[in-house]
């Protein structure tokens, strides 16, 4: 055996004849649990070798491997010649020759960490350093397939001379070993093997509020529903330890531990005192890990009730020098603002009394409020526009409160004379309580919830019960109920009354005493109960509700009196 053509670079170095053999498999090589005959397969076995350009003797069905060697002397250049095989029938086997020198510099600048069960790419700079074009790839060398990563197929085309940045891509299993690690990577192909260092983590934890953390409570003397979501971002399972922290007094909330499988969401019963205060920031701090993972949710947390705020302008016939504007601000508490301007614009001075109705569209209550003054005009001296802001509660509006958030609306009636500045007497009560009176007969009404200081007086004034029945008053020609606070429309089968005759009230039978014991035992104060034959509004609704005089307690049951 020879080379011919260049062989300044190339010679044999050596010759080997190899044949195949039968043998059987390693034991150790075997499937756990295998049984039966042990497996036996082909392998090359050398039984003859020679140095050099040989002689050697080969026989039929063996094979010869020839390796050569090369010398190039880092000269950038590629090298040709032909290996020549001489048979001893006179044959020559050619075989062609062909070397060219390449030198790849791999560059890794940091540890690739990567969570269990995720992807992480780890940034490569591959450079030409010299040589022919090639392609390159990368794969995880056999003997590191216990590393718990997969690298995922990549490929890289270098030109000469080229420097390229990139970035290979590995997947960890989701149970991958934790910790550091070094991981040996081969080419498939050409190229220069190298080590990388991982380091293996677990995935972090995502907790976060499923609501928005600033937490808006209508009321005190409530509980209020935390939810936390948990992800484990693809993670294993594990507890999660939660402990709020920075609680104001009036405020709890029980922490706790929970076993995460999945992703989740975890709930959190935030118990507002009636002495919680109206603004506070607390947190949920978490941990995980035995502490190696943790972290904090803030929440901030107003208690504001819900609030119902609505304005009208105060608009007067054209030649009519007065006007204004008013507004009503309620709140589910039972709070509200009363506020507005009037304005003389001419030369007329003007005594007025303005009455607001809020009304609520799908039960017919409505809330009812006054003001009356003075403005002046040129005629007289005094101030041309009065402002006034009133503010108070009432339960009775907390009460009705559910009925006046679809869709109410806001009315007024002004009632303005000239001659009030000139010392005519005006009965407030009896404007006031007439307008109610037509804004029922303008219904339908339902309870109409009295506030502000004037109408209030007004009902205080007028609450003289005709007769023996308790907590009932005549108003501008309608029979009402009165509470305190607010005013009912006596209504008997469906039908406004006008006057007292057609309702019908008694006490409590012994019968019906009885019975009531079984449920409310002593709680009742029975001598104070007073059965009547009305309901509430156009549906014919039965209700119950205290009277004016503090004490007695108005059952309505309609057509069951």
């Amino acid at each position: 055996m020879s080379i011919t053509g260049d062989t300044s670079h190339s010679q044999v170095r050596d010759i080997f004849i190899l044949e195949e053999v039968i043998q059987e498999v390693d034991p150790n090589e075997l499937p756990p649990g295998h049984h039966g005959p042990p497996h036996k397969h082909k392998v090359l076995q050398i039984v003859r070798q020679a140095d050099k350009s040989g002689p050697i003797a080969v026989e039929n069905g063996q094979k010869v491997l020839v390796r050569v060697e090369y010398l190039a002397l880092y000269v950038e250049c590629t090298f040709a010649g032909t290996l020549e095989i001489k048979c001893d029938s006179g044959n020559i086997v050619r075989e062609p020759l062909s070397l060219y020198l390449s030198q790849i510099d791999i560059a890794i600048s940091e540890v690739l960490t990567i969570a269990q069960g995720h992807q992480a790419n780890l940034p490569i700079r591959i450079t030409s350093l010299m040589g022919h074009g090639m392609d390159i790839s990368y794969r995880i060398a056999l003997s590191h397939l216990h590393s718990g990563l997969t690298l995922l197929p990549n490929f890289f085309h270098l030109d000469p001379r080229e420097t390229k940045s990139d970035a290979l891509v590995f997947q960890a299993d989701s149970d991958a070993p934790l910790g550091p690690n070094d991981v040996y990577l081969e080419p498939i192909g050409s190229g220069p093997s190298f080590v990388i260092k991982v380091n293996i983590v677990r995935p972090q934890l995502v907790v976060n509020p499923a609501q928005p953390n600033t937490i808006r409570a209508r009321k005190r003397d409530r509980v209020m529903n935390i939810p936390i979501h948990i992800s484990l971002s693809e993670g294993a399972e594990t507890w999660i330890d939660f402990s709020p922290t920075a609680l104001p007094s009036g405020v709890g909330i029980q922490g706790g531990s929970f076993s995460i499988q999945s992703d989740t969401t975890v709930n959190f019963e935030m118990h507002l005192g009636i002495d919680a205060p109206a603004r506070f920031a607390f947190s949920i701090k978490w941990f995980a890990f035995n502490g190696e993972q943790n972290g904090a949710i803030d929440f901030n947390v107003a208690i504001v009730p819900s609030e119902i705020h609505l304005t009208t302008s105060i608009v007067t016939p054209k030649g009519f020098p007065l006007g204004g504007g008013t507004s009503l601000l309620v709140r589910d508490d039972g709070s509200y603002e009363f506020s507005g301007f009037m304005r003389a614009t001419g030369f007329t001075s003007y005594k007025y009394a303005l009455q607001v109705f809020l009304q609520a569209p799908a039960t017919g209550d409505a809330i009812a409020a006054m003001n009356t003054d003075h403005v002046f005009g040129t005629d007289t001296p005094g101030d041309r526009q009065l402002d006034w802001h009133e503010s108070g509660t009432s339960s009775s509006l907390a009460m009705l409160w559910d009925g006046f958030l679809h869709g109410p609306s806001l009315k007024y009636t002004l009632n303005a004379d000239i001659s009030g500045v000139t010392g005519t007497l005006w009965d407030v009560a009896k404007i006031g309580l007439d307008t109610i009176a037509g804004f029922v007969i303008a219904g339908p009404v339902g309870g109409i919830v009295v506030l502000g200081r004037e109408l209030t007086s007004a009902l205080n004034i007028t609450l003289v019960t005709p007769g023996s029945l308790v907590g009932f008053v005549i108003v501008g020609g309608i029979v009402m109920v009165c509470s305190p606070g607010v005013l009912i429309p006596a209504v008997v089968a469906g039908v406004v009354l006008t006057n007292l005759t057609g309702i019908h009230q008694r006490s409590m039978t012994d019968q019906e005493q009885d019975f009531a014991w079984k449920v409310f035992a002593d709680k009742l104060p029975f001598e104070n109960i007073i059965l009547t034959n009305l309901v509430h509004g156009s549906k014919r609704q039965t209700y119950t509700i205290p009277s004016v005089d503090g004490s007695t307690i108005l059952v309505n049951l309609g057509e069951a009196f």
